[in-house]
């Protein structure tokens, strides 16, 4: 399970089995093991063990939803904290707009823009016209476009620390 967001990634494996036309419990639950991470197999053995394979799909749903969903604080906090450190200006609003839409998957794109703008440095929000950012693709456009920046401050950096 690669979201952090249980519920979401739920919905979105049934969507898939509605598509590819697998209805049955049993063909669900074989599938779904496919799809998980070494935890979560872990979690899938025990199930196999506890309910087998002929059980309902809806057990396997709520069981799994109820073990896997984050209730406290923490993933929003780490979200909303989430700030550019280091490396590229696009990796970190590609990684951010991941980490906010897994939050809140219906977020709105004036929201999400500058939720992934606040951030980066101030050095380069400065140097982002806001107005003209219709879609999250401009943002990346300006990022990408400021990428140079990163070199300039560490070579910035590492002349000041020389001097020192």
């Amino acid at each position: 399970m690669k979201s952090s967001n249980t519920q979401q990634w739920m919905q979105e494996f049934e969507d898939e089995c509605k598509l590819f036309k697998i209805g049955e419990d049993k063909d669900k639950i074989e599938i779904f093991r496919l799809l998980q991470e070494k935890l979560c197999l872990d979690w899938y053995g025990s199930m196999l063990i506890k309910l087998s394979i002929k059980s309902r799909w809806e057990t396997w749903k709520e069981n799994f939803i109820e073990t896997y969903s984050n209730r406290g604080w923490s993933h929003i906090r780490y979200t909303m904290t989430f700030r550019f450190q280091a490396g590229s200006f696009l990796e970190y609003a590609v990684k951010k707009e991941r980490l906010l839409l897994e939050v809140q998957k219906y977020i709105d794109r004036d929201t999400l823009i500058d939720l992934i703008a606040i951030g980066l440095p101030n050095f380069v929000m400065d140097r982002i016209d806001r107005d003209a950012l219709q879609e999250v693709k401009d943002l990346y456009n300006e990022v990408g476009r400021l990428e140079h920046l990163v070199k300039k401050k560490d070579q910035w950096k590492g002349k000041c620390q020389e001097q020192n």
